[in-house]
């Protein structure tokens, strides 16, 4: 108690010295905060729900004079096949969607996925299925789709029965076959998305879409997980001598065309078009659900 009078009394003494001083520690503890939120958020734990997302890679392509461009459906595909470095391999791309029968529609957020997406990311459904391998096998051949956890409480006030239910997508119907888990958000850091659907259904629900078949649309982003031990240098080079080889085969649309194994926390080298950017949406700063 004599401390804290003492104290108290050289505080008195000196009020404008005594005021620096607080609020310098203030504003140092502030910071901290800021940046260990930021790391928490952006490097440690950049997906809500998704264990281990900080080591995640991305596979970007790049032409020779040094342009990045995103990947086509087919290139993802011989990837896939190729690369033996990666534990798994996935490819999600985003689109704007119009849900309902007019004139009662409403605007959505939505990805095209493959088909190991969720089971790569270690996700579980909160109710239903998730999609899956059998989803994408063929073109056009499986309307399904799952919601998120916040688009089955606001649209289905978080009833079972959402489960079986139809949507109007665009200008095809849908199952919903599940509901993704909570605090999920999907893989494009900072945006939120309402609907997954299968890469394959995308030429239905895009008008003008050949991207199963056109590898110049280029719109797909892939991410994959390097296998337990294997140095980022040895799958850059796996990935480049697969470059080379689908280059050669598939000329002239991967002439000279390379890629760059990036860390999923970077910022992405081509940003999506701002007609495709859904809404952003503020993500928890809890820890990662399992």
């Amino acid at each position: 108690m004599g401390d804290l009078r003492q104290a108290w009394r050289s505080l008195r003494a000196t009020p404008v010295l005594s005021a620096i001083i607080a609020a310098s520690l203030a504003i140092g503890i502030g910071a901290n905060t800021v940046v260990f939120s930021w790391l928490q958020v952006v490097r440690w734990k950049p997906l809500p729900a998704v264990a281990h997302a900080s080591s995640f890679y991305t596979i970007e392509p790049r032409t020779a004079d040094g342009v990045y461009l995103g990947s086509s459906w087919l290139d993802y595909r011989d990837l896939h096949a190729r690369l033996t470095s990666f534990e798994w391999l996935e490819a999600f791309r985003m689109t704007p969607l119009t849900v309902g029968q007019p004139p009662n529609v409403s605007r959505a957020a939505g990805l095209f996925v493959s088909g190991g997406y969720f089971r790569s990311l270690g996700l579980k459904p909160t109710a239903g299925r998730l999609l899956e391998d059998a989803d994408v096998r063929a073109p056009r051949e499986r309307p399904v789709l799952v919601i998120s956890n916040d688009y089955w409480r606001s649209h289905f006030a978080g009833s079972p029965l959402a489960v079986g239910a139809s949507l109007r997508v665009n200008t095809v119907v849908f199952t919903v076959v599940g509901v993704a888990p909570r605090r999920f958000q999907g893989t494009t850091l900072g945006l939120a998305f309402d609907i997954w659907m299968p890469a394959t259904m995308a030429p239905a629900v895009v008008e003008g879409s050949q991207e199963l078949d056109d590898r110049a649309q280029r719109g797909y982003q892939v991410v994959g997980r390097l296998r337990p031990g294997m140095p980022v240098q040895e799958a850059q080079r796996e990935l480049d001598v697969a470059m080379r080889e689908l280059a050669v085969t598939y000329a002239p649309s991967n002439t000279a065309l390379g890629a760059v194994l990036a860390p999923f926390t970077d910022p992405p080298s081509v940003p999506p078009p701002p007609g495709l950017l859904p809404p952003t949406r503020k993500i928890p700063h809890g820890p990662c659900d399992p």
